[in-house]
């Protein structure tokens, strides 16, 4: 279903910039940004941007860089790998106001103050865009997205003649504090703590101003403080602000989350691992836990190496997530001497990973502390549980 309404929608778009081709806007043309507030699901989570291009003599249009085809070869393959390609796509203004009414998400729109000139520009590089052979393009979610893109085509428009006039608190945050601005206060409590779990050091790097407008609430603030610079001095970029569509949404906490779930976990089996009369045996639940960590550990080792999603590198999650213990599983049930080591070393990792956790470089999710707490305990009394002569 998706797909065929995907390509209807595509069809749609290009008979529209077909018939609209070599158009000369008019004075009454009015060129805008449209701000999308977030939705339930991760992927809409941080909200959206599109140009809308409205124009009496033909119509009214949005175009949208936020799409992708499932017809791309080894869909999944690319998706996994960060190698997924997003297309600016076309659209009716109506259909696109009704879906994100529908899903109940503000909609925002600043009208752009640009001459005719200018918007004549900006439709034409648009259009040029929209050319099946320019149309797709590498997907990167700081750096090359649906806000970043509007951004970088208005100035190419303007030939780069725009301030932003940032604020003096502006270039303060990384990117991680960014995202969490929007997973944290929400219900997406699991989508923060995989994104945590999956992004390595880079995405603690500050960002700067201009690098701000990765977030479309962030491209919209820049965008009402922007001036155009003119021969004769500057004037606004945006020249009238709107709200189309306002709505609160209502996120509501769920009950579960990954804190809880992992402190649950750490107080049970410490329960268990002090209360137990032989609690430094090594039995079925260190196999599936050393096993499931080791598991992860090596999912984010792949993230790194074998992968073009650059912010999972250098993930100091693997200090603790150690792919190592998948390597172990099939002397648990043995004794070699290398063992006893082996979980004496995971202990003091632990304890010095926990001692250091607020110098650390990356800001490591909180949910993971009862975790390490959790492998510290284990690996410490299997350590104890091994012979010295072994």
């Amino acid at each position: 279903m998706k797909r065929i309404l995907f390509l209807l929608l595509a069809l749609l778009g290009f008979q529209i910039l077909q018939a609209q081709s070599e158009t000369q806007l008019t004075e009454e043309s009015v060129i805008s940004l449209l701000t999308c507030g977030p939705g339930d699901e991760l992927y809409s989570t941080f909200g959206h941007s599109a140009i809308r291009v409205k124009d009496p003599a033909y119509g009214d249009i949005v175009f949208n860089y936020g799409t992708f085809s499932f017809d791309q070869p080894n869909f999944y393959l690319r998706f996994a790998r960060g190698r997924l390609l997003y297309r600016l796509s076309v659209e009716p203004y109506s259909h696109f106001r009704e879906y994100y009414v529908y899903t109940n998400r503000f909609i925002i729109e600043q009208e752009l103050n640009l001459t005719l000139e200018q918007r004549q520009r900006l439709y034409e590089l648009l259009e040029e865009n929209y050319r099946p052979e320019n149309r797709e393009y590498p997907y990167h979610f700081f750096y090359d997205n649906c806000s970043t893109r509007i951004r970088d085509i208005l100035e190419k428009a303007l030939d780069n003649k725009v301030d932003f006039n940032y604020p003096e608190d502006a270039g303060q945050k990384s990117f991680r504090m960014m995202t969490d601005e929007y997973l944290i206060p929400g219900k997406q409590y699991w989508g923060d703590y995989g994104i945590d779990l999956c992004l390595g050091l880079p995405t603690d790097n500050i960002a700067t101003p201009y690098q701000e407008m990765f977030l479309p609430d962030y491209l919209m603030d820049h965008f009402e403080r922007a001036e155009i610079v003119t021969e004769t001095g500057k004037v606004p970029l945006v020249s009238n602000t709107r709200e189309v569509f306002m709505t609160t949404p209502q996120f509501e906490r769920p009950f579960i989350t990954p804190a809880r779930l992992n402190w649950a976990l750490f107080v049970l089996v410490m329960l268990f691992t002090i209360v137990r009369k032989t609690p430094l045996r090594f039995g079925a639940f260190d196999y599936v836990l050393f096993g499931i960590i080791g598991l992860l550990g090596v999912s984010l080792a792949l993230l790194w190496i074998a992968t073009d999603h650059t912010d999972a590198r250098y993930n100091m999650n693997l200090l603790w997530a150690l792919p190592t213990h998948l390597l172990l599983l099939p002397f648990f049930g043995k004794k070699p001497r290398f063992r006893k080591v082996y979980f004496g070393v995971t202990a003091m990792i632990g304890l010095l990973l926990l001692v250091m956790w607020p110098l650390l470089p990356q800001d490591l999710h909180y949910a993971c502390v009862p975790l390490v707490l959790l492998l510290s305990l284990r690996s410490y009394y299997l350590y104890r549980a091994q012979p010295k002569n072994s």
